[in-house]
């Protein structure tokens, strides 16, 4: 009974803690696509952390979050499909802002690279190879 009373008091967005949560949750989708998150200090949402880089964008992105139902893919799907998202990451599509002397710490305008260690990358392949020979994958071949 207890669980069920914090799990309805995290997620209520009207008087309980559902509107802090949804923009912790937000902006660590955002940071997993990006690399970075709306708040840089994605650890620490209180008064000694950053404020968020784009204030609108991460309420907007939380309201859409509660709207849906708290639905995880529905927000990757939003957020897949944002023009943020969708632009090219070459330098050579980021020089003209760079040369024009704007502080492009806070936009993101070309994606850090980021090396995939090899422990993900074997995960994901015994992930996929577990897939193939579950159960459900046999008998749905049959």
């Amino acid at each position: 009974m207890k669980r069920a009373a914090l799990a309805r008091w995290i997620t209520d967005a009207d008087s309980g803690a559902g509107q802090l949560a949804a923009r912790v949750i937000v902006n660590r989708l955002w940071q997993h696509h990006f690399g970075a998150g709306l708040v840089r200090t994605s650890a620490n949402f209180g008064a000694m952390g950053e404020r968020p880089s784009h204030p609108e964008l991460l309420d907007y992105l939380a309201a859409q979050f509660m709207s849906s139902c708290w639905s995880v893919k529905a927000m990757h799907r939003l957020i897949m499909r944002s023009a943020a998202w969708q632009q090219t990451s070459l330098a050579a599509d980021s020089q003209s802002v760079t040369e024009s002397r704007v502080d492009t710490t806070d936009l993101y305008v070309q994606f850090a690279r980021r090396r995939l260690s090899a422990e993900a990358d074997d995960r994901a392949g015994r992930k996929h190879r577990d897939c193939r020979n579950s159960t459900k994958t046999r008998k749905r071949r049959r």
